[in-house]
């Protein structure tokens, strides 16, 4: 594909504001024509995070550019103008649609980084219009626009927005626990889908997320914070499902390192807490499970969790060794990230003994996967179930 061509089938985007005047001049012609420009503003972002903008500015910009790539035409006009300003316009898709697409970007933004929230997000949308002073001169002017309205159903709906809680670890670290809801997609068998909580750990100074050997270096005290997080989020979401997922179990990562001495107690009381009616649809899916480490290990944690819960999952990483800790007992299902999975087979000899292995294990085999790019090998190994994040960012609540 030629540059030109590229450049022809993406929105005319600029991610910082500078060498824009062409995007300028493109969006002056769509205000003159009436076509609809915007600007979107993030200041109330900015003053809700407070000192932590420093640091968090570039992630906001880069979740932005992002987020607004999936979703704008190639003919739409889009650029940071300053540290908090975009200018946006979407010539030729109708009246209102630049207000449509701002709004979006907006909500998804403040969710994102602050979280949900009892209140809806408080937008700062802009509209600008070519008006006529009474000397017949023409001139910009701008009109603040009030967010779209929400039914009640959306309002009462929060299990898909993020949830982001700080925490300092036990040794300082400065962390951040991210919760949201994704759907877990049946390939075979039963059609109704299953739901997911995602957790993410970010360390909140130099904005990256924690790997597996960050995680696992991690205290127990930290992962029983995490666990808490996860867990009382993945409550909620059970109560407050959609039409659609009224059915759906929720699965919740819990890391087999709270099962320890340490911290045991509190986990089964925690668990416990938890309304017996929401515990039985809530499947936990088991963590940090290490290449050598002992089925009795593993079939010690589960004992200290069954019964509380409908049912447990573990996921291990993606090689063959990985498996030989759960062959002492048939499992509901094994779970796997899409990411380990593809290192760990490679050739046609490891897909086929992989499947062979994990049918013997399990009925169920569940990929966490983004945006479901390997579904050739997935198909290949058996997969019965597969998650990916790309679905939360389209979802759409039900009416």
């Amino acid at each position: 594909m030629s540059e030109a061509s590229a450049a022809a089938s993406h929105p005319a985007f600029l991610g910082a504001p500078t060498h824009a005047n062409g995007q300028i001049h493109k969006a002056a012609s769509a205000l003159i024509a009436d076509e609809g420009v915007v600007v979107f503003r993030l200041a109330r972002l900015r003053d809700a995070l407070g000192e932590r903008w420093g640091h968090k500015k570039q992630q906001v910009w880069d979740f932005i550019d992002r987020f607004a790539k999936r979703i704008l035409g190639p003919s739409d006009v889009f650029m940071r103008i300053n540290e908090i300003e975009y200018l946006l316009s979407c010539p030729g898709r109708g009246e209102g649609a630049a207000q449509t697409v701002a709004f979006r970007i907006s909500e998804q933004t403040y969710n994102f980084f602050l979280g949900d929230t009892e209140k809806p997000p408080e937008h700062e949308v802009v509209s600008l219009m070519v008006a006529k002073d009474q000397a017949a001169k023409s001139q910009v002017v701008a009109a603040e626009l009030p967010p779209p309205a929400v039914d009640d159903a959306a309002r009462r709906f929060k299990g898909y927005s993020w949830r982001l809680v700080p925490i300092r670890t036990i040794r300082g670290r400065e962390l951040e626990v991210r919760c949201r809801g994704v759907e877990v997609i049946p390939i075979t068998g039963s059609p109704q889908p299953w739901l997911k909580v995602e957790v993410q750990i970010r360390d909140d100074i130099v904005g990256q997320l924690l790997d597996r050997n960050e995680r696992l270096g991690l205290d127990p005290e930290d992962l029983l914070r995490i666990d808490t997080i996860s867990l009382e989020y993945a409550a909620g979401l059970v109560r407050s499902r959609p039409p659609r997922h009224a059915k759906s179990p929720v699965m919740v990562e819990i890391s087999i390192r709270t099962t320890s001495l340490q911290t045991r107690q509190r986990l089964q009381a925690l668990i416990s807490g938890i309304h017996q009616r929401l515990r039985q649809e809530i499947k936990l899916e088991l963590v940090d499970i290490g290449t050598h480490m002992p089925p009795g290990r593993i079939s010690e944690a589960v004992g200290l969790m069954q019964g509380y819960v409908d049912e447990i999952i573990p996921r291990t990483a993606g090689g063959l060794a990985d498996l030989n800790c759960l062959i002492d007992r048939r499992w509901p299902g094994v779970a796997f990230l899409g990411s380990e999975l593809r290192e760990g087979l490679r050739t046609p000899a490891d897909i086929k003994a992989f499947r062979q292995t994990v049918a013997e294990l399990a009925p169920n085999l569940i990929v966490h996967d983004e945006g479901f790019g390997g579904m050739d090998l997935w198909l290949q190994i058996g997969a019965t179930h597969i998650s990916g994040h790309e679905l939360q960012e389209i979802y759409v609540i039900p009416d």
